[in-house]
């Protein structure tokens, strides 16, 4: 049960964050989801991170995640720094590709009937018409996982994507919407790399590495949406 552990302290204290109040969002009440806490962290950091952004690369953001969100206040920012970049490149999703696609290499830590849940996410991105039918059907999703499935930390992780999925899926297209290109009613794959880069950073580097290494996707992969990203490395 460590993971749930995890979600219930990374949620804590969270409302303090600059930019964090923006960022949870108001519609909805609290889920029974019990890794609930991990879509509002993701939230609340992504939001941190945006309000903040004064120009400069992708690790200029994962510095500011430390420095002024209160990631791992425990820890140097530099170390962590350090620590994203070594693993950033290699866990970065291919967004060409599907969300089951780019979790291929985590097969062996799901069972068929939990792996099954990201096919479901990506069906449900390529099936909506608009955000709003999107956040329906991951609602249903979630009622339908938290019913059937355990609380193994398997269970757990992929609780922890649909909550990711259903908060990142709020974040940016009601409280910080993206723009859209010709023939797409939403940037899905800003949502997708949040939920990849949750499950492959938990995989890579702890679970609550994963939510920082998500929090981070999201952050490039929605200034990028915007064309605000700095390419400069620092």
């Amino acid at each position: 049960m460590k993971l749930l552990a995890t979600s219930l302290g990374i949620a804590l204290s969270l409302a303090s964050l600059p930019g964090a109040c923006q960022s949870f969002p108001s519609s909805e009440n609290y889920s029974y989801n019990p890794m609930h806490g991990v879509g509002v962290a993701h939230n609340a950091y992504a939001g941190c991170l945006i309000v903040n952004y004064a120009g400069g690369g992708e690790l200029v953001l994962a510095d500011s995640l430390v420095r002024k969100c209160g990631a791992r206040k425990d820890e140097d920012a530099d170390e962590f720094v350090r620590e994203y970049a070594q693993i950033a490149g290699s866990l970065r999703p291919d967004p060409r590709l599907t969300l089951a696609d780019n979790l291929r290499s985590l097969h062996s830590r799901f069972d068929p009937a939990q792996f099954a849940y990201f096919k479901d996410i990506d069906r449900v991105f390529a099936g909506a018409a608009d955000p709003e039918a999107a956040s329906r059907e991951l609602k249903a999703l979630e009622a339908k996982a938290i019913g059937q499935l355990g609380r193994s930390d398997g269970d757990l992780e992929v609780l922890a994507a649909i909550a990711t999925a259903r908060y990142s899926l709020e974040l940016w297209s009601r409280q910080r919407p993206l723009v859209t290109t010709a023939g797409r009613s939403f940037p899905w794959e800003v949502v997708a790399a949040d939920v990849a880069g949750l499950l492959l950073g938990n995989a890579a580097c702890g679970r609550e590495c994963g939510v920082l290494v998500s929090t981070v996707f999201s952050a490039v992969a929605a200034l990028q949406d915007l064309q605000q990203l700095d390419k400069s490395v620092r």
